[in-house]
């Protein structure tokens, strides 16, 4: 049986999309020109991610097993690809009302006109939000099912068995990188306190399991897109190839390590 598209793929598909959700802030406050040149790179990205999408979906429907949850896999990448389309749409849409606004040489701009097109945007840019969130989780838990179910390539392979031993991960840690895959994990700082957040399942995570990724250079911390003082945990590529092991050797994970879901509970966070 050929296998579908190589799994850390989607995985990196899953980052993209989670990339792209945390860099809609740059938007705030911004003038039209800025605006719509940062609508038009967030529009081809999402574009971009659909395209990547579909074709890893499209790659799965050639897949000929009668496995039922990988068929639920293949569904659940379908409405993914179509939420990415979407989210694509929207963000075109988005981008049109901003381009309407008054540029930086208008010197007196109709402020009820400005404010039915900020209110314009609004909807569409809410909507861009739900559907990105939706699609980091499920492609973490499609890359689980395929993991556990079918042979699989990842780039960083042969990495990752001569540093770390195939399905030797600790529990704690494969659920990190998990949640990392997923988009839910992140770092802040509130004055001299560095806080850890983990949005999305419940999991109870501290730094020390995270900083012990870090060091492995399983992940990395990104403030590239966020707001001031936040960094994503993100999984560097050797990452993402200990995380398919981790997948593909379900004896090394308990009920600690619970399956993503696509819903997004209220934000906690821990002290390290």
């Amino acid at each position: 049986m050929s296998e579908p598209v190589a799994l850390d793929e989607l995985l990196l598909l899953a980052d993209r999309a989670t990339n792209l959700a945390d860099a809609l802030h740059m938007l705030e406050g911004a003038d039209r020109d800025i605006a719509v040149t940062i609508l038009t790179v967030q529009t081809e990205a999402a574009e971009q991610l659909f395209l990547g999408l579909r074709h890893f979906a499209s790659a799965a429907q050639r897949l000929h097993h009668n496995h039922r949850t990988l068929n639920e896999t293949k569904t659940a990448l379908l409405a993914v690809t179509h939420h990415a389309r979407m989210a694509s749409e929207q963000l075109g849409q988005a981008m049109v009302a901003h381009s309407r606004r008054a540029g930086p040489e208008d010197k007196d701009p109709d402020a009820q006109w400005e404010h039915r097109l900020l209110r314009a945007t609004a909807e569409p840019m809410r909507a861009v939000r739900s559907l990105l969130a939706l699609i980091p989780a499920n492609c973490t838990q499609a890359a689980a099912a395929f993991a556990a179910t079918i042979p699989y390539s990842a780039a960083a392979a042969d990495e990752v068995r001569a540093r770390i031993r195939p399905g030797s991960l600790p529990v704690l840690q494969g659920a990190a990188l998990r949640s990392a895959a997923a988009g839910h994990l992140y770092v802040y700082k509130i004055g001299p306190s560095t806080y850890f957040g983990n949005r999305g399942d419940h999991v109870q995570l501290t730094r020390r399991t995270t900083n012990a990724l870090h060091e492995k250079g399983l992940i990395q911390y990104d403030g590239r897109f966020i707001h001031h003082n936040t960094w994503r945990i993100r999984l560097t590529p050797t990452g993402r190839a200990a995380l398919l092991d981790d997948f593909a050797h379900p004896h090394s994970r308990t009920s600690a390590a619970p399956p993503p879901t696509a819903t997004l509970p209220r934000q906690r966070g821990h002290r390290p």
